[in-house]
């Protein structure tokens, strides 16, 4: 096995290979910075013009897409509160605040070595030990991953902001919208009211640019914000009593950045391992974790930028691990995996257990491919944050019906369907009434992209069971995140009842 190492070495230091790597690094974080794109949609329309490649240069172009556009997500939530995804969504709560504080280029940049950091923990992670940690991942079956996303319910809306009765709004608004269509395991419809294009449920990526991008232009155009001028944003834009800095990292913030990472690689290094969570969990739960360790001062520089860069290094983290399943057991993890199992099928090669026998020179030389990427993406990116930087000094006027047009054009083009199209702007009313009324509109869109695979685990552990809950308690895994649900329940009920006895004596 060392020799085959050794000898995938030379496939790897090839100039095809190397430009795949650019290639694939250079569109994704363009694909990614364009709202209702991301990785998905950029290695799908990526994937037929691969089939004229070697298996190589075919993985290593989609991979690099993929881990570019992940960090390229993240960019227009940072800047202006519009993310392209789920889990950039995640993301951008404390990295738009740190831009609203004065320090835009510490955030993209923060959010660079999150990215960069979790991608190459997980992708060293999966060169080493691929084989293992699957093994481990078979253990989490159907009764525990839907406990997980329990869990993750319950406590998004209770995390992200301070009311949680609002926030448990929002996470029913989510489950009900993401409940839309045929039920997956009778075929009838549900809350369709007749329409045909609903069978099928709503669209991720029609929800998303509705409900995050539209909505926000509509909330900057209602507020008068939308003007001919630009509007950078300033150091001095700061709280009170808090002064002002230089907006770049210093050494100091390092102590901050490096913990992070780490912990966020290894949540998400997990998460990704185990089939159907995806990156949007993974940079959840390492969020929620770094604030409920955090030891800065709530909506500090400190705090914000170890709630962005766990949360970065989470969901950044997914995209190697999700390998570790498709690699050793041919099961794909998520979508993206998903489009690489396609690729894989394509040109010859199953995935499964044993690939590392019939093919472990390209196999070796794609996971040292893998981590040379995310070295290329931590020399190119400081570049690519300067450029993004100056879209601040772009006129709203401008900049925001540019955003409106991409972000239409880009749902269009993905089925070539106006009923779509129509959704968006049918999300953006929803999500300009939700902000508006102060309804935070992050804990519907989690709730909708988890509420199908909660529904899927749960219906599927009873169908195991035949009926008997108690398929719930037989494992470890599930028991540890019943109790933590109904100990977060309990915590955020007596919190608010503490609160609400504070503002009595007042």
């Amino acid at each position: 096995m060392f020799q085959e190492f050794i000898g995938s070495l030379d496939m790897v230091f090839t100039l095809v290979n190397l430009l795949a790597v650019l290639f694939g690094l250079i569109l994704g974080l363009f694909v990614g910075s364009l709202p209702g794109m991301g990785a998905l949609t950029g290695m799908t329309i990526l994937l037929p013009f691969t089939y004229h490649v070697s298996p190589l240069v075919a993985l290593v172009a989609l991979m690099a897409l993929s881990k570019g556009s992940y960090y390229g997500d993240c960019i227009p939530g940072i800047l202006f509160n519009m993310p392209g995804s789920a889990s950039a969504a995640i993301t951008s709560i404390d990295g738009h605040a740190l831009t609203k504080k004065g320090y835009p280029g510490s955030a993209l940049q923060g959010s660079l070595y999150g990215s960069v950091g979790g991608d190459l923990l997980s992708d060293v992670v999966l060169l080493v030990s691929a084989a293992p940690l699957a093994m481990l991942a078979l253990r989490v079956g159907p009764a525990e991953n839907s406990m997980i996303i329990l869990f993750a319910l319950t406590i998004v809306g209770m995390v992200v902001l301070d009311d949680p009765a609002k926030g448990m709004v929002s996470v029913s608004l989510g489950i009900i919208l993401g409940s839309v269509g045929r039920d997956p395991f009778l075929f009838t419809e549900r809350f369709t009211f007749g329409v045909l294009r609903l069978q099928d449920g709503i669209r991720l990526v029609p929800f998303l640019v509705g409900l995050l991008v539209i909505s926000e232009i509509y909330c900057k155009f209602s507020l008068g914000k939308v003007t001919a001028k630009s509007k950078e944003v300033k150091p001095e834009a700061l709280e009170q009593g808090e002064k002002p800095r230089e907006d770049k990292l210093t050494w100091s913030d390092a102590k901050i950045i490096a913990p992070s990472v780490l912990r966020g690689g290894i949540i998400g290094l997990f998460i990704g391992a185990v089939p159907g969570l995806g990156s949007t969990v993974g940079g959840f739960v390492a969020y929620t974790q770094a604030k409920r360790i955090s030891k800065y001062k709530e909506g500090s520089r400190e705090d914000l930028m170890q709630g962005m860069v766990s949360s970065e290094s989470g969901n950044s983290a997914v995209n190697g691990a999700n390998l570790i399943p498709l690699l050793a057991l041919g099961i794909p993890g998520s979508a993206t995996a998903a489009v690489l199992y396609a690729a894989f099928m394509m040109q010859g090669i199953t995935p499964g257990p044993f690939i590392m026998r019939e093919q472990p020179g390209m196999i070796f030389a794609l996971l040292i491919t893998l981590i040379l990427a995310n070295i290329i993406l931590f020399l190119i990116g400081p570049y690519f944050v300067k450029v993004a930087k100056q879209a601040l000094k772009v006129p709203p006027a401008v900049l925001f019906p540019c955003i409106l047009v991409i972000s239409t054009v880009a749902v269009y083009s993905i089925q070539r369907s106006m009923f779509n199209v129509g959704l968006v702007f049918v999300f953006a009313i929803l999500g300009f009434f939700m902000k508006r009324t102060g309804f935070p509109v992050l804990p519907t869109v989690i709730a909708f992209y988890l509420v199908p695979i909660f529904e899927e685990g749960f219906r599927r552990s009873l169908l195991i069971s035949g009926g008997d809950f108690s398929i719930f308690l037989r494992s470890p895994i599930s028991i540890f995140f019943i109790v933590a649900t109904c100990l977060s329940i309990g915590f955020t009920v007596y919190s608010m009842i503490r609160e609400s006895k504070k503002e009595k004596n007042a």
